[in-house]
């Protein structure tokens, strides 16, 4: 290149990622498999504490972060909170004589969780503008019917948005575990894995220690059950409904995410496995996570498809519209 000469945007970007492409050749991802596992197994049972913790949260997680992850559960926001704006939106839905109050609002107590609680608060919508039967999962011809639903579709009753919400939280594990490998290779089997802390459901399940967020790792592993379907895996978070409202109820949710998509084909979809999910110092999650949430695959972009930067380093971005 001659003096004063212009690298191109792709050039630039593909000089300062050359670094990293070194330093990953040969690094064991965390989460893969030992040699001579079962491929196309979900081998959610050998994932450790230390493990799980180091994928959230790293060495650097702050006791502010580590507060905010174990205050935030996934629950509805009271209908007095949701009419009065109390969860941070107008709440108003039309106008005069036909005017009603948004009544299916997720309750937000922490910023950091936030990503957890605008997925299931998406997937929660979605359901109920389709009007899908929660005892199955929504299919992608049931998007079609967007366009035709009634305001009134926003304000239901509170047994019918607590049933709505359940089937989207069951919605976003099945599909992390269903959802084809964005890296290429075979796919896990389809095993949903619900996990929340073991113990008294309603009490020491949720007396929480944020000064050993590893030890609550492994309390979640401790609780976690794998489920075949989609209806077994709403089941469960059905009957862990007070688990998912607790304090650690988000935490937990991501964790069973992450179990259900399996660390290592999750890390496989990353573009760098070193930064751990949860900034230490603000506790937002990073893109992968809500990639996670919202199309079952862990990529860090939102393009389309797929850039090949060449020497061996791909960026993945959404591979398809999800069901």
């Amino acid at each position: 290149m001659t003096k004063g000469e212009q690298l191109t945007e792709d050039e630039q970007l593909q000089a300062a990622l050359a670094l990293s492409v070194e330093l990953m050749e040969g690094r064991q991802r965390p989460g893969e498999p030992a040699a001579g596992a079962g491929a196309g197994q979900n081998q959610w049972r050998d994932v450790t504490a230390a493990e799980l913790h180091n994928l959230l949260f790293g060495d650097s997680a702050s006791a502010a972060v580590k507060s905010q992850w174990t205050s935030q559960g996934i629950a509805l926001a009271p209908v007095s909170e949701v009419a009065s704006g109390g969860v941070g939106v107008d709440a108003s839905m039309g106008s005069g004589a036909d005017a009603m109050k948004f009544e299916a609002g997720l309750a937000q107590q922490q910023g950091g969780p936030c990503a957890i609680l605008a997925a299931a608060q998406a997937m929660l919508l979605r359901r109920l503008l389709l009007d899908v039967s929660d005892t199955r999962p929504v299919d992608a011809a049931a998007d079609e019917t967007f366009s035709s639903a009634p305001l009134s579709a926003l304000a239901p009753p509170t047994p019918r948005a607590h049933a709505a919400l359940i089937s989207a939280l069951a919605d976003i594990l099945w599909r992390a575990a269903t959802a084809a490998n964005a890296a290429g290779g075979a796919s896990a089997a389809s095993t949903a894995v619900v996990a929340f802390p073991s113990g008294d459901d309603s009490k020491a399940a949720h007396t929480v220690d944020t000064g050993d967020m590893q030890a609550l790792c492994g309390s979640v592993l401790g609780g976690a059950v794998a489920c075949a379907s989609w209806a077994a895996t709403r089941a469960a978070l059905d009957a862990r409904a007070r688990s998912l409202e607790s304090p650690v109820g988000a935490l937990a949710f991501l964790c069973s995410a992450l179990l259900s998509r399996t660390l290592a084909r999750f890390n496989a979809e990353r573009n760098e496995v070193t930064p751990p999910l949860i900034d230490g110092q603000f506790g937002h999650c990073s893109q992968e996570v809500l990639s996670l949430m919202l199309i079952g695959q862990g990529v860090s972009n939102v393009f389309d498809g797929e850039r090949d930067l060449g020497g061996g380093f791909m960026l993945r971005g959404v591979q398809e519209r999800p069901s």
